[in-house]
């Protein structure tokens, strides 16, 4: 399956049955996450968090309710730096789609779970952080009250529309596709906060922040999560190109064109 079908398939998973995901698959994923390389040269480690009947009963590795039944969580570390955050989103959606193509159930988690529970399960270095972490397994078939209910207050399947986003310069052409998948992309509390502005082969990528959000998340988090949404923006773009033949490379040089004043310049990507 493509990278395009898989990000149209993917949906957040927040009930899960009891079924073990098998040893095979775990490995299968870590050793996928091995072969990803993200634009800004960061690496992540990452490990397998099991969450046993005795940690429920402690309330354990805690989602403030978010997620339900979870048996195992992928969890994610990596060093700070310029970009980090960046290329942890784009390291952790490749691995997340690559679950979905071994047809398990994934959420991100970026701001709702208790990051003390897994700074110990993975032995957190000092000048490390956790970005996010994910349950994976297998859906439940029914969905819980309060899963439905994240769902109609964040709309989280709805997106905004190309217009309200980017800025084509022409028709799209061969990069239709691409735009589609970056407007599919997950983010939090589905605020989708990517821009871009496309000519002649060249994707320039913004950030305009939900105000007062980022702040709010480096507060409570120790870094700004709307960051973790542009990884996740470049990976669909690039993958999504890439399956159809085209490869681009990123850099970071404001090209200092004319956008909304409050869109943040991040990256280009460009063939």
């Amino acid at each position: 399956m493509n990278t395009f079908d898989l990000i149209e398939k993917r949906v957040s998973v927040r009930t899960f049955t009891e079924r073990e995901v098998d040893p095979a698959s775990r490995q299968t994923l870590l050793d996928y996450a091995a072969t990803l390389k993200a634009p800004w040269g960061h690496e992540a480690r990452f490990a397998w968090v099991p969450v046993t009947p005795s940690d429920r009963e402690a309330q354990r590795f805690g989602t403030y309710g978010m997620i339900q039944g979870a048996q195992l969580y992928l969890a994610g570390a990596m060093k700070q730096g310029p970009g980090a955050a960046e290329d942890f989103g784009y390291l952790f959606e490749g691995i997340l789609l690559k679950a979905t193509e071994l047809g398990l159930g994934t959420c991100w988690l970026g701001g709702t779970f208790r990051r003390g529970d897994f700074t110990q399960a993975l032995a957190l270095l000092d000048d490390e952080f956790i970005p996010a972490v994910c349950p994976v397994g297998y859906a439940s078939p029914t969905k819980r009250l309060k899963e439905k209910l994240i769902g109609t207050v964040f709309q989280v399947r709805q997106r905004k529309p190309l217009k309200d986003w980017a800025i084509v310069e022409g028709e799209p052409g061969e990069y239709r596709e691409a735009l589609e998948a970056v407007r599919l992309g997950p983010s939090a509390s589905n605020k989708q906060p990517w821009r871009v502005h496309l000519a002649n082969g060249r994707a320039h990528f913004y950030l305009e922040e939900t105000p007062g959000y980022n702040a709010e998340s480096v507060a409570r988090c120790g870094f700004p999560i709307q960051r973790l949404d542009m990884g996740i923006a470049f990976y669909h773009w690039e993958r999504v190109l890439s399956d159809q033949g085209l490869v681009g490379a990123w850099t970071q040089n404001d090209p200092k064109i004319t956008v909304p004043d409050k869109w943040e310049y991040v990256a280009t990507w460009s063939r």
